[in-house]
């Protein structure tokens, strides 16, 4: 899901961000980029992201670099930060 709130576009990862919805989601962040607004990630309700998800995120933050986009998590769940420090990919998200 996704939305446009003053000028940041909203994009709302859900409760799970598995492969099976990573179609789905891709269209989401395609649609943020192509705003031309900042964008923020909401991953506040993630209970369950697997490698694919977290792939997804990482290619989205290069792609946004690349298109100079601002990007920022919008309170970042627990499950969400640890599943990128286990797979040791808080860098890429620009996670501290």
């Amino acid at each position: 899901m996704s939305e446009s709130v003053d000028s940041e576009f909203v994009v709302d990862c859900g409760k799970t961000l598995e492969v099976s919805r990573c179609r789905q989601f891709r269209d989401s962040l395609k649609a943020a980029l192509e705003s031309g607004q900042s964008v923020a990630i909401d991953v506040s309700s993630i209970e369950r992201i697997d490698a694919a998800g977290l792939q997804l995120l990482c290619a989205f933050m290069r792609k946004a670099q690349q298109c100079q986009r601002s990007v920022r998590w919008r309170e970042p769940s627990t499950a969400f930060t640890h599943s990128a420090r286990l797979l040791d990919l808080s860098r890429y998200l620009n996670l501290s």
